[in-house]
């Protein structure tokens, strides 16, 4: 396999600056209906201006004043415990400090802009190494910066301080793989540990999954010294990154929500067949919001993060690619990843076997497809034979989303209307802007 090595003159401050700009025209008209409504600064819904924005701004001044024990928080708790999921160890929230409590609202949004830039910019340092084109890698990181997974979870806001800072780990493991950098892969396994220990369980899953895929797929080599220095490396960031999980873990384990384990046939199959469908179509449907339902009323699908959208392209440079290169590693995690998707034992792997369905893991293997998308892209002779089909494919799976707005439903009352969806309008949108 010929890789390209990134010995070139790097575009990152390209990808950095492109995608804080097209951030910022995405926030900036909402931005300017909410200071004309009168709220003075981004508004959401729900979990964003309920939490998001109060937690940055109380922890904000709490730190400031030396604090060790919230009475503000829960019923009283540690400061540590309560939010080191959320913040605490974010260096997003630290560079925060620089601003005053009060100015926390409006921060936000630059917050989000940064984010998502440097999601962009790692993203592209990581797939530089595997498309063969500079052009394509910036193509890459665009995609993951702006993918479904990232617009869905602004909701959440702190869920992407994981999207902007995994690829950057990614990138660190293959340098230290294929070119023998040491140093690079503890310190991002240190600071993806201490940025969110909850996500860090999925992202440990998810780099065996991605290393073992790797040697299948010959792009890595690797023999024993090299494996024990790597071990060795993965135990340093682990160890340093340890400061926060360590007090956190010994609160959760207190949690009974922390356990709670699969039973009998609910390791193999979900409880409600809707769940599948949900899952099927959200790599082919552009995302609603994370509160709402369209397509499906049963099964777990609020705030899930049950998303794997591409913009422009949607799976259709992903599917092309896996057919035209079926033993590349980026092939080999796909397949992997929809697997565990579906079967729900294997879909709890990345939260420490917790029966309770999310499915935010999903911004992993989004990164690989857009490495696969460019890597396609970048090869004009694969993708004259490969993509026409899976374009054809990924249409008619998208238009086939049609049918339910568009099946006859009977209420308790006898009446007879089209559509299952809760808000047609919505959905028609929706379907409307994914196909265009």
């Amino acid at each position: 396999m010929k890789l390209q090595l990134p010995g070139q003159k790097t575009r990152y401050w390209q990808v950095f600056w492109l995608c804080l700009l097209v951030a910022a025209a995405l926030f900036l008209p909402h931005c300017i209906a909410d200071a004309a409504a009168g709220g003075g600064y981004f508004h959401y819904a729900g979990d964003f201006n309920d939490q998001q924005i109060n937690f940055y701004q109380y922890a904000n001044s709490f730190v400031k004043q030396g604090g060790t024990f919230s009475w503000a928080t829960d019923l009283g708790s540690g400061f540590v415990n309560s939010y080191s999921f959320y913040l605490l160890g974010s260096p997003f929230f630290w560079l925060s400090l620089l601003v005053p409590a009060r100015f926390m609202p409006w921060m936000m949004v630059p917050l989000l802009c940064l984010k998502i830039a440097l999601a962009g910019g790692g993203a592209y340092l990581w797939a530089r190494r595997w498309v063969r084109d500079e052009e394509w890698s910036m193509v890459a990181g665009c995609l993951y910066a702006f993918s479904g997974f990232t617009v869905y979870n602004i909701f959440f806001n702190h869920f992407i301080d994981v999207v902007a800072l995994f690829p950057y780990m990614l990138a660190s493991l293959d340098d230290a793989v294929l070119s023998g950098k040491k140093g690079r892969f503890p310190f991002w396994v240190a600071v993806n540990l201490l940025n969110n220990y909850f996500f860090f369980a999925g992202q440990a899953v998810f780099l065996v999954i991605y290393f073992f895929c790797m040697l299948a797929g010959r792009a890595y080599k690797i023999g024993p010294r090299k494996f024990a220095a790597l071990a060795g490396e993965t135990v340093l960031g682990c160890a340093l990154g340890c400061v926060l999980l360590l007090p956190a873990g010994l609160s959760l384990l207190q949690n009974p929500r922390t356990i709670d384990p699969f039973n009998g046939i609910g390791y193999l199959v979900y409880g409600k067949s809707q769940q599948y469908g949900a899952i099927f179509y959200s790599a082919f449907l552009m995302p609603d919001a994370p509160y709402f339902k369209d397509m499906f009323s049963e099964g777990i699908l609020k705030h899930t993060s049950l998303t794997a959208y591409l913009p422009v392209v949607g799976t259709a440079g992903g599917l092309a690619f896996c057919r035209g290169r079926r033993s590349h590693p980026f092939t080999y995690i796909l397949k992997v990843c929809i697997v565990c998707a579906f079967v729900p034992v294997l879909n709890s792997l990345f939260y420490a076997l917790n029966s309770s369905y999310y499915a935010r893991w999903y911004y992993m293997p989004v990164l690989v497809l857009c490495g696969a998308t460019a890597s396609l892209l970048a090869r004009p002779n694969l993708a004259r034979r490969e993509l026409p089909r899976a374009w054809g494919l990924t249409l008619a799976v998208t238009l086939s989303a049609a049918a339910f707005g568009l099946v006859p439903y009977t209420d308790d009352d006898g009446v007879t209307t089209l559509g299952v969806t809760d808000e047609p309008a919505r959905f028609w949108a929706i379907l409307g802007v994914t196909v265009l």
